[in-house]
C-alpha cells in the first residue's frame, strides 16, 4: 500500500543548525543538484554538505558508503540533529551488495535515499509518476532505462543536461514529485521496482527548516 502523503506544519520552536552529510554516487547531477539546494535554503538552522567520494572513480554503492564512513570517523563532534545520507541508485549492481549496504548503514544509523533505476527517476517525479517498465517504454525506442529517462526529461523542459540538471525549475515542482514518489515507491523490496525515496530525505531537510510532517 502506499504511503499517505501528508501536509507540513509550521513549528514554533527554534532549533540549533542541523548538517546534513551526503554522499552521493553520481560526481555531476546529484552533486548539481544537491548544492543548489542547500542554496535555495540557505538558513541558520541548515546546513548541507555533500561528502567527496574517497576514490572518484568508485561509485558502486559499498564504495559511497565507505566514504561516508570515513568522513564519520573524521568528525570531531555531531550535533544532535545532524543527519548521514547516502544517495544510491540500482544501476545493474547486484542485489547482495545492495542488501548489505543497507543492513550496514543501518547499524551505522545512516540513511539511504536510493532510485530505481537511476536519479533521474526523483526528477520524472517532478512531473508525473511511472510505476513499472511498460510504462517507460512507451516513452522511448531507445534501450538504455537512464536514456529513456533522460529523454522523457527533455520532452518535459525542452532540454536537459544530465551534468546540470533545471533545479531553479524542478524545485517549485518539489511537492508533486514526493506525492509522486510516494504513490508508486514500495517500502519493501524496494531495490526491485522503479522508485525513489529522495522524498524522504527532501521532506527531512524541510523539517529542519521548520516543516513538521503530521
Amino acid at each position: 500500500m502506499p504511503r499517505e502523503l501528508v501536509e507540513y506544519t509550521r513549528k514554533s520552536s527554534v532549533k540549533s543548525p542541523a548538517i546534513f552529510y551526503l554522499a552521493v554516487e553520481g560526481q555531476k547531477t546529484e552533486v548539481h543538484y544537491f548544492l543548489e539546494l542547500n542554496h535555495k535554503l540557505r538558513d541558520s538552522r541548515f546546513k548541507l554538505e555533500v561528502v567527496p567520494r574517497l576514490d572518484p572513480t568508485h561509485s558502486a554503492p559499498k564504495h559511497v558508503l565507505a566514504s561516508m564512513k570515513s568522513h564519520l570517523q573524521g568528525l570531531e563532534s555531531r550535533g544532535a540533529d545532524d543527519q548521514f545520507w547516502i544517495v544510491i541508485d540500482r544501476d545493474s549492481w547486484p542485489d547482495k551488495q545492495l542488501v548489505e549496504v543497507a543492513i550496514e548503514a543501518a547499524e551505522k544509523k545512516i540513511k539511504i535515499a536510493f532510485s530505481n533505476p537511476c536519479f533521474e527517476v526523483w526528477l520524472l517525479f517532478h512531473f508525473y509518476a511511472i510505476a513499472n517498465l511498460g510504462e517507460l517504454k512507451k516513452i522511448s525506442k531507445k534501450r538504455n532505462i537512464k536514456d529513456k529517462l533522460v529523454s522523457a526529461l527533455r520532452a518535459e523542459l525542452g532540454q536537459y543536461n544530465p551534468n546540470k540538471p533545471p533545479f531553479e525549475i524542478l524545485y517549485p515542482m518539489t511537492r508533486a514529485a514526493i506525492e509522486n514518489a510516494i504513490s508508486v515507491t514500495p517500502e519493501e523490496q524496494w531495490f526491485e521496482s522503479i522508485g525513489s525515496s529522495v522524498h524522504v530525505l527532501m521532506s527531512e531537510l524541510h523539517h529542519e527548516l521548520g516543516f513538521k510532517i503530521e
